[in-house]
């Protein structure tokens, strides 16, 4: 199978870049390559492909798809931290360890976006969405799953959960019946959205119609229960710095529901996920925003239908995991931040640049960031 023979593949079945990456367990740097013949995809992927083994139908019109976006984890025993890396197939060794530390704890590391902190009362582990997504890399490695974690974190060592984040993404669909998020916002100017929440807050940028999009705040950021509904495509082809047709082209963005847990509704959230074998991750997302939120129809006094199209879909909700390569495009963007004073001294006098390089002499924390950036280059340039 051509890269342009796999490219019309994946339209023929209404698929994103992101979506294939993932169901081939791939990293989305690693699927692009293929779609450009840089690499080369393995027979028995592209048969299992061709006989529908890969692709599955029951999900693959979905309503949203759901996954988790930040988990925080605070044990009371800060030796439990070794434990929780033994568990990841880490070592403190992989971790970077940082100057400064954060939330009162005495020490900071980090793998990727997973961060682990430390001190007198106890062990905090962080995640957000990255760090989501390379946590779930290692559980694909281990075998693993968020289930197996988290009951190892709660149900070994007394871990409680302070904050889970849900996200539910609605694709982008190109006959243009997604849900028009600024219909939404106009619902809430002219007061037809009911909420339980004593408190609200929202925002929307100055001029919707800009790469800013639009976003709708539910509920303090304090709140145990916060609501952020945004357009997604916008916020990403902004951040890349790309067009809104891209993102819908390779990542199939169109909008993101984001409900944040915190302290007892996270906590209870977790126990109730983990006492329940069938506990229906997106299903349960959806009604939260069904308890706490009704939308009225703009002229009428009955529910908006087009809203609940979505948020009562008969196309179900999918809960579903990203795994991507652990990040350090950060570590990227200092040097890129230096790089001007660099080429500024190379300019100026080549020959001492040169002699200022070759007698630098890199610490332990740059040799294992060294060893990180090339064991990540070696991956991605593998022949898939």
């Amino acid at each position: 199978m051509t890269g342009y023979e796999l490219k019309e593949f994946r339209k023929a079945h209404t698929l994103n870049q992101d979506t294939m990456s993932r169901l081939l367990g791939l990293s989305k740097r690693q699927y692009q390559r293929l779609e450009r013949s840089e690499s080369h995809i393995k027979e028995e992927y592209a048969e299992a492909l061709l006989n529908g083994e890969i692709i599955p139908k029951e999900n693959s019109h979905a309503a949203m798809e759901c996954r988790f976006d930040a988990l925080n984890l605070s044990f009371p025993n800060k030796g439990t931290m070794e434990q929780v890396l033994y568990f990841l197939g880490l070592t403190l060794s992989d971790l970077e360890v940082h100057d400064k530390s954060r939330y009162f704890y005495d020490e900071y590391f980090s793998f990727g976006h997973i961060n682990f902190y430390r001190g007198e009362q106890g062990f905090l582990f962080e995640c957000t969405g990255q760090g989501c997504r390379e946590l779930e890399l290692i559980f694909t490695e281990k075998k693993e799953n968020w289930r197996g974690f988290i009951a190892f974190c709660v149900l070994e060592f007394s871990a409680k959960c302070t904050r889970i984040d849900l996200a539910l993404d609605e694709k982008y669909k190109e006959d243009g019946t997604n849900f028009d998020l600024r219909e939404l916002i106009q619902l809430y100017y002219n007061n037809r959205i009911m909420t339980a929440s004593k408190s609200y807050s929202f925002r929307e940028s100055s001029v919707v119609s800009t790469n800013k999009g639009s976003t709708l705040y539910f509920g303090s950021r304090q709140s145990p229960l916060f609501f952020r509904f945004y357009e997604k495509d916008w916020e990403q082809a902004q951040a890349r710095g790309v067009s809104v047709d891209e993102i819908h082209q390779t990542d199939g963005f169109k909008n993101r529901f984001e409900i944040v847990l915190r302290k007892e509704k996270a906590d209870s959230f977790i126990s109730e996920y983990l006492s329940d074998k069938n506990f229906d991750v997106a299903a349960v997302a959806v009604g939260i925003i069904n308890q706490k939120l009704t939308v009225l129809d703009a002229e009428e006094d009955k529910l908006h239908k087009v809203w609940y199209d979505l948020m009562t879909s008969a196309l179900g909700y999918v809960f579903v995991t990203e795994p991507q390569e652990v990040d350090f495009e950060r570590k990227f963007n200092w040097f890129k931040s230096i790089a001007p004073s660099l080429k500024m001294l190379s300019e100026a006098d080549g020959e001492r640049a040169r002699e200022i390089l070759e007698n630098a002499t890199m610490k332990d924390r740059h040799e294992k960031q060294l060893y990180q950036f090339r064991q990540i280059e070696d991956i991605s340039d593998k022949v898939v």
